[in-house]
């Protein structure tokens, strides 16, 4: 650098003594790519006559096109729109003059679909600067076998009967005073083997909630009860923790890490239930449930389901 700026003292020297006058430095310098296009191409035709004006062509068409298509520029749209489709334009557009440290502060976000977990993801300022080192495009997310195992095994050791006991008793007594989880979309994707509003991790603590309510002299109870007032299906939800973290499933994982926090205090254990329902208000801002969706096109039982969540991370947090 010492060098070039040598040099260049040296050609405004040679300019001095020769009487010219040395052009202003402008800085910052600007590139080819940042130069307005539509003011050098005028200024191009200005300096033309206007006989070479009419009958020269843009460069770009003279070099390598065929029947007058501009190949580049074809490309140029395409790469573009894909760059478009891929990183969602942002609602608000951040001004240049910002600074990174004001950019990490904001608060602007988009939400966009994420093909990999099939569902909407919240992108803020400090989720872009992050790196997921398993985000390839041969992977897809959903639920983890292992997940999927557990829960199979943990409902066949249950008769049908205490299935549907435990469940009706979350219904009624729990869910309709803490409305977390949405019935109907539950009770669908369950069917359907949908992940969207179904995990196996919040199938199991909805389960270990409803026992909260049950009669614990029924037989059934017995068999699952656990000294210090809980059940087999609390010790199994939190054994699910692990796997849960390692790839949470959106807005079911946020609804059993509610769950679970209330169990945890349920039984004494403050402290940690304090931090599961600190694990589901950040992945609630992950999802972008904060964010007003109403005029986005989702779904109306999709926008119900967000703010739902939403308030009961709230009431938790609270």
């Amino acid at each position: 650098m010492s060098c070039l700026a040598d040099r260049v003292a040296l050609l405004e020297g040679m300019l001095s003594e020769t009487g010219k006058e040395v052009p202003p430095a402008n800085y910052p310098p600007k590139t080819r790519a940042e130069a307005p296009q539509q003011s050098t191409e005028s200024n191009q035709s200005t300096s033309l006559p206007q006989s070479t004006q009419q009958s020269s062509t843009p460069r770009s068409m003279q070099e390598g096109s065929t029947d007058g298509d501009n190949g580049y520029q074809d490309n140029t749209n395409i790469s573009n729109n894909l760059l478009e489709f891929s990183h969602p334009v942002s609602r608000i557009t951040p001004s240049k003059k910002e600074g990174l440290v004001h950019m990490l502060l904001s608060t602007r976000g988009h939400l966009s679909f994420d093909q990999l977990s099939g569902r909407l993801r919240f992108f803020g300022p400090t989720s872009n600067c992050h790196v997921y080192a398993e985000n390839n495009g041969l992977m897809v997310q959903r639920e983890l076998p292992e997940q999927v195992r557990r829960t199979e095994r943990i409902i066949r050791s249950l008769s049908i009967e205490t299935h549907d006991y435990l469940m009706n008793l979350f219904w009624e007594h729990y869910n309709t005073v803490l409305h977390i989880v949405h019935k109907e979309s539950f009770e669908e994707d369950m069917q359907n083997s949908n992940s969207k509003y179904y995990s196996g991790f919040l199938h199991i603590s909805i389960l270990a909630m409803g026992y909260r309510c049950a009669d614990l002299e029924r037989d059934d109870m017995k068999m699952i009860t656990l000294g210090n007032r809980e059940c087999t299906l609390h010790r199994e939800a939190k054994y699910m923790v692990d796997s849960e973290l390692e790839r949470p499933g959106g807005i079911p994982s946020v609804q059993a890490f509610l769950l679970l926090s209330d169990l945890e205090c349920g039984v004494g254990r403050d402290n940690v239930g304090w931090m599961y329902a600190g694990m589901a208000n950040r992945l609630c801002f992950e999802l972008g449930l904060h964010l007003d969706c109403q005029n986005d096109g989702l779904p109306q039982r999709e926008v119900q389901i967000r703010h739902m969540t939403l308030f009961a991370c709230v009431i938790y947090d609270k």
